[in-house]
């Protein structure tokens, strides 16, 4: 009993036979060359460009005085925090010139427990939760923030003059 599921004429079936070996021999230079993109390094790229673009519109909007239009701006596909801790950074700022203090402390503890040696993001905790009426919290934030780099004399200063005012070692 022989099937006959397809009558191909010997030309039909040495093309298929070559349609196949092109293939195998693409996906195998793909293998050892990489030459087809890989969707998951495209998605990252598309992601890490549309918070690019949506970090400068929203400091255009800060510059402009539009803080609400920023916070909204950066709200919206907010990348992961361990992918752009710079934009979070700047959600939180953005949070702070909004009186969105809860919101600021938040985003600036995230940070903090990110790379707990940036000094301006121990300084924008300290801030924020002294807006929130948590002076020993805030002063620690001071200190640390002091310990910290990247700050600028005139920040140092701000950190250490608030500190000893909230009762800290400044």
């Amino acid at each position: 009993m022989r099937l006959h599921f397809l009558r191909l004429s010997p030309v039909a079936r040495i093309a298929l036979g070559l349609v196949g070996l092109l293939i195998s021999l693409l996906m195998a230079v793909d293998l050892v060359f990489g030459l087809l993109p890989d969707r998951s390094e495209i998605a990252r790229q598309v992601r890490q460009q549309l918070s690019e673009s949506l970090a400068v519109q929203a400091t255009a909007q800060l510059q402009a005085g539009d803080t609400q239009g920023a916070v909204a701006t950066l709200e919206q596909n907010a990348p992961a925090l361990v992918q752009e801790p710079t934009y979070h950074s700047l959600l939180a700022a953005s949070y702070q010139q909004t009186g969105q203090w809860q919101q600021s402390a938040a985003s600036y503890r995230q940070l903090v427990a990110l790379r707990p040696g940036q000094a301006a993001w121990q300084l924008g905790l300290a801030i924020a939760l002294e807006q929130l009426d948590q002076p020993a919290e805030a002063a620690r934030h001071y200190r640390l923030a002091l310990q910290g780099s990247g700050l600028d004399d005139s920040a140092r200063r701000f950190a250490s003059e608030r500190a000893a005012a909230l009762g800290g070692r400044g």
